[in-house]
């Protein structure tokens, strides 16, 4: 039997399978257990970073930087999401604050494993991580709670 015998088949459209993402791995001392060892005061006084995308058809999403205390929320437009886009943009708060009000303002923070912060080593020294020291930090796999 060919397809054009079942007249049902004729009818649908082919499917499309979603292409396979690579897991990010980041180190240890980026994990969320390592974000927790810094200490309650630590943890409290953190910023929290993400992409918000917008419709389906549209490609423009913004990256949103929460400070959890105080909360107030630096959303930050982006036109595509892609490491490369979100480095960009940090390159801007960097040059509006500068390198040293960068490290004073982003003490410590913690992002998701979304393949926007793959490139760890560029988005850290944008925020000013220092040699020694962690200031960027990835929650679990499949853990939204954190």
């Amino acid at each position: 039997m060919t397809n054009m015998e079942l007249r049902r088949k004729v009818g649908y459209r082919p499917r499309k399978r979603a292409a396979r993402r690579a897991a990010t791995r980041h180190s240890a001392r980026r994990s969320h257990a390592a974000f927790l060892a810094l200490g309650e005061d630590a943890c409290a006084a953190a910023w929290e970073m993400d992409t918000v995308e917008g419709a389906r058809e549209d490609s423009a999403c913004l990256l949103t930087l929460l400070h959890r205390p105080s909360r107030p929320q630096l959303a930050l437009p982006l036109e595509e999401k892609t490491a490369g886009c979100v480095a960009g943009a940090l390159e801007g708060v960097r040059a509006v604050l500068g390198a040293d009000g960068t490290r004073r303002v982003f003490r410590a923070v913690l992002t998701d494993n979304g393949p926007e912060f793959s490139d760890e080593v560029a988005i850290a020294a944008l925020l000013g991580e220092g040699r020694g020291e962690t200031r960027l930090f990835y929650c679990d796999p499949r853990r939204s709670d954190q």
